[in-house]
């Protein structure tokens, strides 16, 4: 394949993949409002969180299949294995966290209902500024860090969000069964924005690398 058609096959493999991770943020963020409504049958969106990490999983490996046919990927190719790695580790939280809720059905106190859709409401946000950056990545690199520098603004304030819920928790007046399970409960909501702050690591890496690659081609 030409190298452009390749590179060009490569950065749309990626776009479907953040976009799927995306989708999967966004049904959990249903799921867990349903949950917390105590309305809706929440099998069936924690069904499409499956089925979407699954089809994440498949364009990963679509994607590592079209870039290691040579024995040696050039740093591009690994570049962009990496945030592929990183966008399917999105994905794959999403499901834990999901799976985390279904099997053990957590008992929501009123009084963490609030900070636990902060997080996921800020969870979206710093998705949005991944799609964000991505899409400068393409069409205005000068203007990819600001996004990128957003996403760690949304895990920062996801973290401290977390840190107050995780006083409350453990100041209340619950067993230490349950505030245990509250506690995992919140972690595994929590790591989704850990892997959202990777691939954004993992982009503006992929950025410098293009950055340079162009620099060179000009001079």
């Amino acid at each position: 394949m030409h190298t452009t058609e390749r590179r060009l096959g490569v950065v749309e493999i990626l776009s479907l993949e953040l976009e799927v991770a995306g989708r999967t943020i966004r049904v959990f963020r249903q799921l867990l409002t349903d949950y917390l409504d105590g309305v809706g049958e929440i099998q069936l969106p924690a069904q499409e969180v499956d089925r979407l990490e699954d089809e994440a999983d498949r364009l990963q490996r679509r994607l590592e299949l079209e870039l290691l046919q040579k024995e040696t990927p050039s740093q591009w190719e690994a570049d962009c294995i990496h945030l592929a790695n990183a966008i399917e580790k999105i994905a794959n939280q999403v499901e834990d966290a999901s799976e985390f809720l279904v099997l053990t059905r957590p008992e929501i106190p009123g009084f963490l209902a609030e900070p636990l859709l902060l997080i996921n409401n800020a969870t979206v946000a710093a998705y949005e500024s991944l799609a964000e950056g991505w899409d400068d990545f393409r069409n205005a690199p000068a203007r990819l860090l600001d996004a990128t520098h957003r996403v760690d603004d949304h895990e920062h304030s996801i973290d401290r969000i977390l840190w107050d819920a995780t006083r409350q928790i453990f100041s209340s007046g619950l067993g230490l069964a349950e505030k245990m399970h509250l506690k995992s409960f919140f972690d595994q909501v929590e790591r989704i924005s850990n892997r959202l702050e990777d691939a954004a690591h993992a982009l503006e890496a992929l950025a410098v690398r293009e950055k340079n690659r162009e620099a060179r081609k000009g001079s």
